[in-house]
């Protein structure tokens, strides 16, 4: 559950933009909702920060990117390609730049300025061209939920499909930064070694015969974290060797 402390007044629900498909019922991106991303049009085919509102996407750089009200390292971040930067910042600039993003796009007098540029500030997302919002170095694949975490064991260890510590030690790998791609992009069925379809064959090269789909959730953690989990009690200890006081 979100903390009510990290809400503010731009999640307000009676807040309303001047773009109108951002107010109706069937909208993903609300005025109260507003990620960020990184895309190029056709006429600047640059990739730059942008924010989704209703069916348009909002350029970030050219609208906040010299904008004196925002902090100079919030300013010169949205002159990247990437989100790195921005991220990096921490939560306090995030929000600073998320409550300027909202009152530019609000019905205020704010928004009056944008509204005089809205051609060339709010692109529709039909012409606009998507890319990885950010550099991934690596990542950590969690098995959040134990029931997958139970089938997947299973193709290992049938016997043993869940480990004794799960609940205490979250069962996680280190996957490759490179498999990380923008959604709906060109999926290619990888090519190996197959194994036979009865003992003592020969076993075969090509497209795999299996591909695994799965639905992911990810979220990023920025700036750099990192910290000992404290035990709270011995019996702590006891749960799992994987767990160091």
């Amino acid at each position: 559950m979100i903390s009510s402390r990290q809400l503010d007044e731009t999640h307000d629900p009676a807040r309303r933009s001047f773009v109108e498909t951002a107010d109706g019922n069937d909208t993903d991106f609300p005025i109260q909702n507003l990620p960020l991303g990184v895309f190029a049009t056709a006429t600047d085919p640059r990739p730059r920060i942008g924010m989704a509102i209703g069916d348009r996407v909002f350029d970030l750089k050219r609208a906040l990117g010299s904008d004196e009200r925002l902090a100079l390292p919030i300013r010169q971040a949205l002159q990247d390609s990437t989100l790195n930067a921005l991220f990096s910042l921490g939560a306090a600039a995030m929000r600073e730049l998320r409550r300027r993003a909202s009152d530019l796009l609000g019905q205020g007098s704010a928004a009056n300025d944008i509204r005089r540029h809205a051609s060339e500030l709010l692109t529709p997302v039909a012409d606009a061209t998507l890319y990885l919002p950010t550099h991934v170095s690596n990542y950590t694949d969690f098995y959040a939920g134990i029931y997958h975490a139970q089938a997947a064991g299973a193709l290992l260890t049938p016997e043993n499909p869940l480990p004794a510590n799960y609940k205490w030690v979250p069962i996680a790998y280190h996957g490759r930064a490179s498999s990380v791609q923008v959604g709906r992009g060109m999926v290619r069925r990888p090519l190996g070694q197959r194994p036979p379809a009865t003992a003592g064959e020969a076993p075969s090269f090509g497209p795999c015969e299996r591909l695994d789909f799965e639905l992911e959730m990810g979220f990023y953690l920025a700036p750099a974290t990192g910290s000992a989990v404290p035990c709270r009690s011995p019996k702590h200890r006891s749960r799992s060797s994987a767990i160091r006081c």
